[in-house]
């Protein structure tokens, strides 16, 4: 089953310090590369590309894992689409930072997306599993149904990949 991608796919990489301005420019070398651009906080540089299948992605992923300069890397969102129907799920999990995180898990219990919710410490403090019917449903959950929780102020969301 082949799981084709449309538009652009985003990468986020760790880098070893000192090295961002190397791997800005050795990344922007890469034909799939569209940018590559530093940025600020948990990881340290952003990629995005055209990438016909998540195939192709992951080798390239591990590809740039590879490098000396790489720590490691997440992918973000990407635009998938599907070469045929499927009645599987998109799941996910959301890393999400509250202010109450009592209140704030009561609440994600509500939402019908919600498979499962952790509670934990550090960064973020709640890590919900999350499923949807397809990926646009998946982001649709995250914006409306978790961000708006009362007290959430922060969330990242990390799409689980199918295996090809």
């Amino acid at each position: 089953m082949t799981t084709e991608l449309s538009g652009e796919s985003v990468l986020f990489l760790r880098v070893t310090p000192g090295h961002v301005e190397r791997a800005v420019t050795e990344l922007r070398r890469h034909s799939h590369v569209k940018s590559a651009e530093a940025v600020m906080g948990t990881y340290d540089v952003a990629v995005t590309g055209a990438f016909r299948s998540t195939e192709e992605l992951r080798k390239f992923q591990s590809e740039i894992e590879a490098k000396d300069f790489c720590e490691g890397s997440h992918p973000g969102f990407e635009s998938w689409r599907s070469e045929e129907a499927r009645d599987e799920t998109v799941n996910g999990w959301t890393l999400i930072r509250a202010v109450d995180v009592d209140r704030a898990m009561q609440e994600l219990q509500k939402v019908s997306s919600v498979q499962r919710i952790i509670g934990t410490t550090g960064e973020y403090n709640v890590i919900a599993r999350i499923g949807a019917k397809d990926s646009n449903a998946l982001q649709e959950t995250v914006i409306r149904d978790i961000q708006t929780v009362h007290g959430v102020r922060r969330t990242e969301t990390r799409p689980s990949l199918r295996k090809a």
